[in-house]
């Protein structure tokens, strides 16, 4: 069974604020399901979803995939290391025109947050108010949360 299936409608009932997670095996549809069902809900509303990725290469890669499907009127991508540098240059990224925050590989919070005080200017940050008003959807081939659907 992959995410979109286990989903369901879920999606239509997920309100600002709440924090969805879902930790899955490579292949099994995390990164499909927003980059479709999720974008076809967001498009429809006229809403925005930012992707933060971990590593370069894998933002190159959703980069060339949301362009090459024509989904970058709704998808934006970031990585988590350039979000951090936007916030100590004070070029804030406007995070009040998304509504869906997706976080590829969120246990960067947990395992980086050890040793980058990086991690940290995300959340304490003017930052914080704004976050806690959208809809946040981590996922994760790691079991690092309890909270999961699959």
């Amino acid at each position: 069974m992959n995410v979109t299936e286990l989903i369901q409608q879920d999606y239509l009932e997920w309100q600002r604020g709440d924090i969805i997670t879902i930790s899955a095996g490579t292949g099994k549809g995390k990164s499909h399901f927003v980059k479709n069902t999720l974008y076809d809900y967001a498009k429809e509303k006229g809403k925005q979803i930012l992707f933060f990725l971990h590593r370069t290469s894998t933002l190159e890669q959703f980069e060339a995939e949301v362009a090459a499907e024509g989904k970058s009127d709704v998808i934006d991508l970031i990585t988590y290391q350039s979000f951090e540098k936007a916030i100590i240059r004070q070029n804030q990224l406007d995070l009040w025109m998304y509504e869906f925050i997706i976080c590829d590989e969120y246990h960067y919070f947990g395992n980086d947050s050890f040793f980058n005080p990086l991690i940290k200017n995300c959340s304490s940050s003017k930052n914080s108010k704004v976050l806690s008003s959208k809809r946040w959807f981590f996922k994760s081939c790691s079991r690092f949360s309890s909270s999961t659907y699959l």
